[in-house]
C-alpha cells in the first residue's frame, strides 16, 4: 500500500455508474482499517486506546453510522454531478 495500489482481487476499482457499488472498495476498505489498527497497534499507545475504547460496540457503531451517511452523501454528490454534466454545465472529456 506505499504506492497507493492494493493488491488482490477486485483491487482496480471501477465506480460504473453510480448504481453499484465498486468491486474493489471493500477490498481498500480493509486494507485501510488494518492499516490504520496497524499503526496505531505500534504506537506505543495501544492500551490507551483500548482502555479509551472500552468494550462496548459504541465506538465501532459510531464509525458505521459515519460511513454509511458520508457514503449516502458522496452519492448524492456525484448523482449531482452527473446532473451537470448532462445539463452540459461542466464540460467534460470522454474517451481520453
Amino acid at each position: 500500500m506505499r504506492d497507493g495500489e492494493a493488491e488482490g482481487e477486485g483491487a482496480e476499482a471501477d465506480p460504473g455508474d453510480g448504481g453499484e457499488q465498486a468491486p474493489g472498495l471493500e477490498v481498500l476498505a480493509t486494507l485501510c482499517g488494518w492499516a490504520l489498527a496497524r499503526g496505531h497497534a505500534r504506537s506505543g499507545r495501544r492500551i490507551a486506546i483500548a482502555s479509551y475504547l472500552g468494550v462496548s460496540d459504541r465506538f465501532d457503531q459510531g464509525i458505521a453510522d459515519f460511513a454509511q451517511s458520508y457514503a449516502d452523501q458522496a452519492e448524492k454528490d456525484h448523482a449531482s454531478l452527473l446532473k451537470a454534466i448532462k445539463q452540459g454545465k461542466i464540460p467534460v472529456e470522454t474517451g481520453v
